[in-house]
């Protein structure tokens, strides 16, 4: 499973750099309208990303079912939401705007994951994990905010 997200990750990063439509794609989530007057057909790419999301998670959920050999309606619940959003702010991926890789957001997810193994193996109750990794992400943010407020002061935003 690890192998096949890998290279995920490594034809997503490579169609993110390396083609006209990745290019689109960050430029309208740098900005919308910029990329509209560039002549980047942005609704074109909303559609893109908006098949795309739902496909990847739908390999997602195909590939959990498969390794838990068997499916559920709470399969999809619990800390899953906040481990991707915490990965995602960790990888690099600003709340407030920026510009990531997929093999950061891949670092930021293989950190969460560690930290999310590890407090289930000190067999910590669900909201304490939910409060230690809410703590991370919030962190996260924290810097985020700052570095940016520091590259804004200084110029280089």
């Amino acid at each position: 499973m690890f192998a096949l997200f890998a290279a995920l990750v490594l034809i997503m990063n490579s169609a993110f750099t390396r083609t006209k439509w990745g290019r689109s794609m960050k430029a309208v989530g740098g900005n919308a309208e910029a990329a509209r007057r560039a002549g980047v057909n942005v609704r074109g790419t909303y559609i893109s990303a908006v098949m795309l999301c739902p496909s990847f998670a739908a390999r997602g959920g195909v590939l959990s079912s498969a390794c838990l050999a068997s499916a559920s309606q709470q399969a999809g619940t619990g800390d899953v939401n906040i481990n991707t959003i915490a990965a995602a702010v960790l990888g690099g991926t600003s709340l407030f705007g920026g510009h990531s890789t997929a093999f950061s957001v891949l670092l930021g997810r293989i950190v969460i994951q560690s930290i999310a193994k590890g407090l289930t193996l000190l067999n910590l109750s669900f909201w304490l994990r939910y409060m230690i990794t809410g703590g991370v992400l919030a962190i996260a943010v924290i810097v985020d905010s700052l570095a940016r407020q520091s590259r804004v002061s200084h110029g280089r935003a």
